[in-house]
């Protein structure tokens, strides 16, 4: 696809590579969350494949949404209205990549901030440079942490540094993250690729399994079931 696609897709072997983002920062835009949501719609129902690998196309992983977009700004200064439905586009976004009935893998460099870090909580395994880091600076925006993204904080990360990112403001290294929630390596990329060629040629049924069990086990914790 063209450089300037808001979006870009690449199958090899049953994975599925997804690069997003515009710029050095890799940021968000409208027309981006758009063809996410409907690629995402496509991945969920293509059963060659095994793996989804989420890449950034920048210099970093994302600096978060693209408020030089002028759809996207219209979107927020448009009324409640048109809030809402951005809201909604973007937790089903969030909602799709969570939910995918394959295992999604992720390499993050630099920060991941905003729309980004809600990309990098919501998948399943998560390689980080050990200089990266992670932020969610709405609050200091007078705006509230949406995307139904905070249970799949508290989920991954726990209420303590949940409570860091969406209540003040703090910007974590991801050195500083709770052990396990991110695999540290000095090139990410290679080794999320690393890590995405081993699920694939696990057992497609097998591995399908378990991503639905797992989904299934925290949706009834977080539903109080």
């Amino acid at each position: 696809m063209a450089d300037h696609a808001p979006l870009e897709r690449t199958d090899s072997d049953g994975i599925t590579t997804l690069r997003f983002g515009r710029g050095r920062g890799a940021r968000v835009d409208l027309a981006c969350l758009e063809a996410l949501e409907a690629t995402l719609r496509d991945v969920a129902a293509d059963t060659s494949v095994r793996v989804l690998r989420l890449r950034s196309r920048g210099d970093e992983f994302s600096h978060g949404a693209d408020l030089s977009d002028p759809r996207l700004v219209a979107s927020i200064v448009g009324g409640d209205a048109s809030r809402r439905a951005l809201a909604s586009l973007g937790q089903r976004v969030v909602d799709a990549l969570a939910t995918l009935p394959v295992p999604t893998v992720v390499d993050v460099s630099g920060r991941a901030i905003g729309a980004g870090a809600c990309f990098v909580a919501a998948c399943d395994v998560r390689v980080a440079a050990p200089d990266a880091s992670i932020a969610f600076p709405e609050v200091d925006r007078g705006m509230h942490l949406g995307w139904g993204i905070l249970p799949r904080l508290t989920r991954w990360l726990g209420p303590g540094p949940t409570a860091q990112l969406a209540l003040l403001g703090d910007t974590l290294p991801v050195r500083a993250l709770p052990a396990g929630s991110v695999v540290l390596a000095d090139a990410p990329g290679e080794a999320a690729d690393a890590l995405a060629r081993r699920l694939a040629d696990k057992p497609a049924h097998a591995v399908r399994a378990i991503v639905a069990s797992g989904f299934a086990a925290a949706m009834a914790r977080f539903l109080g079931g």
